[in-house]
């Protein structure tokens, strides 16, 4: 229970910093959407690659980065505030639920929305109980990660 815990609050510390770089850029929201996966990924390399110059590449020294890293967008944050950003937030958000209420009007577009959500739950529920059991999610998928881990270091 605590390792899902620690791994949700690390999601959170990253998806939070990446979103706000992205903000802080000032995008358009249909840029930020194809970005966000890319800026992602550069987010991963740089901790991972920062953190093995150190040997510290371990759970503890991801979230001890992690957090430095929001500790610096939150100092950013008070250190620039905006008076206008809670106005603009408010506007952004009521724009996007009109366009969503006129997109789950049509029967066919809500339905194909809650399909896709259903089916994603419950693989993610099957995902979830089932033990790793194929050749390469044995030989590959889990060693390597385990492999940096317990070497401290993807180099």
């Amino acid at each position: 229970m605590i390792q899902q815990t620690l791994f949700a609050w690390s999601l959170f510390c990253s998806l939070y910093s990446i979103s706000y770089l992205l903000y802080k850029l000032r995008l358009k929201l249909t840029d930020a959407f194809f970005l966000f996966f890319p800026f992602l990924f550069v987010y991963l390399g740089f901790t991972s690659i920062i953190l093995s110059f150190f040997q510290s590449f371990t759970g503890s020294g991801m979230l001890l980065l992690q957090h430095g890293i929001l500790l610096i967008s939150f100092i950013d944050i008070f250190m620039h505030p905006s008076p206008s950003m809670p106005l603009r937030l408010k506007s952004r958000v009521t724009s996007i639920m009109h366009k969503l209420h006129g997109v789950f009007e049509q029967p066919y577009i809500f339905l194909t929305a809650l399909t896709t959500l259903i089916l994603l739950l419950t693989s993610y529920g099957i995902r979830y109980y089932t033990p790793v059991t194929d050749f390469d999610d044995k030989m590959y998928r889990a060693s390597t990660p385990l492999y940096w881990i317990q070497n401290k270091s993807i180099f």
